[in-house]
């Protein structure tokens, strides 16, 4: 990239640096996957690329056609946390990048906690990873407040949506973290309840109809219970 000094050069090289990372965004061979993860994370950083109108709709491009997101995500799944927490910080520097936003990010995340909800109930390492980089995204870029419910009054969610930067509304991500606070393992549901109640302390959005999520009445009634309590501190201060 460092040779590529105007954008005729610049689109040829993001397409081949693409094709890398797609082809070993997967890797078992852990040298071989941190040497695609350092490109890509070359590219989101370089200057260059995000000058270059041609390269930057290779590189988006790219980004969905090659799957790379997904398979990233996926990826997190398999790995030791520290490597986890490294892919979490790449796809996270993506969503900062001002040309890409957090959109591509924050809905592959979503898509793949509904499947593990959906399919792959006893990978419970698995959902974490994706609890985990959820509240960190909700925490970086905000939420939505829209209420998506039958009733829902379109001409005021407009109006507060334009309030919000992030790209995720409450009830997606409420969708997908409520009933994992029903979850078997402790550890995933305790990263639910935590993403719960930052939607309620970010928002204040959290409504009745959002409960119907859960099952069990005794947990229904302590979440309330503990969205009650976020709200009364919110008064607070």
């Amino acid at each position: 990239m460092t040779e590529a000094d105007d954008e005729t050069n610049m689109a040829p090289v993001v397409m081949a640096c693409m094709a890398a990372v797609g082809s070993t965004c997967r890797e078992k061979v852990m040298k071989v996957f941190n040497a695609s993860l350092h490109i890509l994370n070359l590219m989101i950083s370089s200057s260059k690329i995000e000058a270059s109108s041609d390269a930057m709709n290779i590189f988006r491009g790219q980004l969905l056609e090659e799957n790379i997101i997904p398979r990233l995500l996926l990826k997190s799944e398999e790995s030791n946390t520290r490597l986890t927490n490294k892919i979490h910080e790449t796809l996270l520097d993506l969503s900062y990048h001002s040309k890409i936003g957090e959109d591509l990010v924050s809905q592959a995340i979503v898509i793949r906690i509904d499947d593990h909800q959906k399919n792959n109930k006893g990978n419970h390492k698995g959902l974490l990873a994706q609890l985990a980089l959820l509240y960190k995204m909700i925490n970086s870029f905000g939420v939505k407040p829209i209420d998506t419910s039958p009733t829902s009054n379109t001409s005021t969610n407009d109006s507060q949506q334009d309030t919000y930067t992030g790209s995720l509304t409450v009830s997606e991500v409420l969708a997908v973290s409520m009933p994992s606070i029903e979850h078997s393992n402790s550890d995933v549901k305790n990263a639910a309840i935590k993403i719960v109640l930052d939607v309620q302390r970010l928002t204040g959005k959290v409504k009745e109809y959002h409960y119907g999520l859960i099952v069990d009445k005794k947990i229904k009634d302590l979440i309330k219970e503990k969205v009650a309590a976020v709200s009364i501190q919110i008064e607070m201060n």
